[in-house]
């Protein structure tokens, strides 16, 4: 359960509606944008649920594991184009998006 703020709640509520326009209006590129929107709303209620202490230890992990990837992708992109065998070098499982929204709810 997330217990919103009155600020957040009506944040919220924007990126609520924004998405329900887009739909309604089925304009050029309209899915590509509701999930933009979708993942910003997504990150709105993270940021309202985890603790301040537990996002900066989780945007620093996560932070390190990018530059991680990044100097492996840099150092082996002529060899290495699968992600999983990505994920294998930096002791990791491939998670397809699905599967990561599946362990969020």
């Amino acid at each position: 359960m997330i217990i919103l703020k009155d600020g957040e709640v009506s944040r919220i509520e924007v990126r609520l509606q924004e998405i329900v326009t887009e739909y309604r209006n089925r304009q050029l590129m309209g899915f590509q944008k509701i999930c933009s929107l979708v993942n910003a709303l997504y990150i709105d209620l993270s940021r309202a649920y985890l603790p301040v202490a537990q996002r900066a230890e989780q945007n620093e992990t996560q932070l390190m594991q990018v530059r991680r990837l990044e100097m492996l992708v840099e150092n082996n992109f002529r060899g290495v184009k699968s992600p999983s065998q990505y994920a294998q070098m930096m002791f990791m499982t491939e998670k397809k998006p699905e599967q990561n929204l599946q362990n969020h709810f």
